[in-house]
């Protein structure tokens, strides 16, 4: 019914057909629950599975198929990233402009409460680039400097956020958590063994400071891994001028995003360096086909996106 098409990031998997034929979304459906430990397996020894050439026409249709191998998908609760949900558990990727691209990161590991899995499925490619790029942390770890890591190790890392009550710079705490109610983001938070303040002299923003391991092991091949996006949420990650304009006005820990070692001395602009050449060294862009859905191990995989130019829509599912 289908086979395997390559050997690297992300293990490709299409269909046997002819011209005139295509698999149907029930067939990749029950392929994959046939074949759910074998998948499963390749998922952990290559970070990325992409099918590729099936027929998925819709987002209910994608979720069922991430329903094979996570049964239960999460909501986006504590999400940083601006989306709209598509069904109950899809959600659009994320909103930021067309013209930037999003660094590659682990998704949520600014938290101790993150997804193992995420899953993409393009419903409308761009005209022009938009790719997701992909980095196995694996390797990352290996090449990053031992020195570097055995601060990371000792240290951890704090990660601070300054969510705005409805409007302001930055997703509200309101849209961050799906709820309007206080008390239920309290227990998020609690549950996650985060540090809160509700800030009233700046009108009602929270402060949320996570700490949080950099250097973790996979739970079922038991690999360590570098997993972090410390290099995205620090001020470095802005362009000098903005940089420059934003710490005039508040200070670096009163930004909207802002990460620290865990004993909060700063991160060096040097050392952040590292893993952003590190990453750019590791990476492998995705181009996206239409029906693609492409299955990442959060642990393993770093993921980001592209510039593009045109109407590009990838919908995400996770767990």
């Amino acid at each position: 019914m289908a086979h395997f098409t390559g050997h690297t990031l992300p293990l490709v998997l299409a269909p046997f057909e002819t011209a005139e034929t295509a698999e149907s979304p029930s067939d990749l459906i029950a392929y994959a629950q046939e074949h759910e430990r074998e998948l499963r397996d390749g998922l952990h020894r290559h970070g990325a599975l992409l099918f590729r050439g099936f027929t998925v026409d819709d987002a209910a249709t994608f979720q069922q198929i991430i329903e094979v191998f996570a049964p239960r998908l999460r909501n986006y609760q504590g999400g940083d990233s601006p989306r709209a949900r598509v069904t109950d558990k899809v959600y659009t990727s994320t909103a930021y402009p067309a013209s930037l691209p999003i660094p590659l990161h682990n998704e949520m590991s600014y938290s101790r409460e993150y997804p193992s899995l995420i899953a993409f499925y393009c419903e409308q490619p761009p005209k022009a680039h938009g790719e997701t790029p992909l980095a196995d942390c694996r390797e990352l770890l290996h090449s990053l400097s031992a020195d570097l890591l055995e601060r990371f190790e000792i240290k951890k890392l704090r990660y601070i956020q300054n969510l705005p009550d409805g409007a302001g710079l930055g997703k509200s705490w309101q849209a961050t958590f799906e709820t309007d109610d206080p008390a239920q983001v309290e227990a998020v938070l609690d549950r996650r063994g985060a540090e809160w303040q509700w800030r009233r002299q700046r009108g009602g923003a929270l402060r949320v400071v996570e700490l949080v391991e950099p250097i973790v092991t996979h739970p079922h091949t038991g690999e360590d891994v570098f997993f972090s996006q410390a290099h995205l949420w620090h001020v470095s990650s802005l362009d000098p001028q903005t940089r420059k304009a934003l710490t005039r006005l508040v200070a670096e820990d009163d930004l909207y995003h802002h990460c620290t070692f865990g004993d909060g001395s700063p991160l060096g602009d040097r050392d952040l360096l590292e893993i952003r050449r590190a990453l750019d060294a590791a990476t492998v862009s995705v181009p996206w086909r239409r029906h693609d859905v492409l299955l990442v191990d959060n642990l393993l995989v770093a993921h980001g996106r592209n510039a593009f130019a045109g109407e590009r829509r990838i919908l995400v599912a996770m767990a």
